[in-house]
């Protein structure tokens, strides 16, 4: 996991590191509310593009 100066890095130096970080979901799983610590590329953006783990039919059925 990232600490803060290596996600304030990836910010800064618009690095593109990928960093485990809390964000509201949009979908992901299938949620609209709430939020998840998820594994995302990170850059002087902010998030490019969140990294989605593969979730077991128990794990998304939990998730719900």
């Amino acid at each position: 996991e990232a600490d803060c100066s290596e996600l304030a890095d990836a910010v800064h130096m618009n690095l593109g590191r990928v960093c485990c970080v809390s964000l509201v979901l949009a979908g992901e799983y299938g949620a609209r509310e709430g939020a998840l610590s998820l594994p995302a590329v990170v850059g002087s953006s902010g998030v490019r593009r969140v990294l989605l783990p593969e979730l077991s039919a128990a794990e998304r059925e939990a998730f719900r």
